[in-house]
């Protein structure tokens, strides 16, 4: 699922866990988990709108393979 995939950079850029995640974009706990698992097969529209607020990034981007890119690390 590509929304989980973008979710999963979001949170890596971002040294966030999953359900810190939730939390900014006030989405229900577990909500992560359950599309891993297969529990619900995709977020809903009102989802992607909170995703979007929460993060100030635009609901299409989460939905489009590479729509969030990982930022690159500087080296010591």
């Amino acid at each position: 699922m590509v929304l989980l995939d973008n979710i999963k950079i979001y949170c890596k850029n971002e040294n966030i866990s999953e359900k810190k995640f939730e939390e900014l974009c006030t989405l229900s706990v577990g909500a992560v988990r359950k599309w891993r698992i297969g529990a619900n097969r995709s977020a809903t529209v009102e989802t992607l709108e909170k995703i979007e607020k929460g993060t100030n990034i635009p609901a299409p981007k989460w939905i489009t393979e590479g729509g969030i890119r990982e930022k690159r690390r500087k080296k010591n």
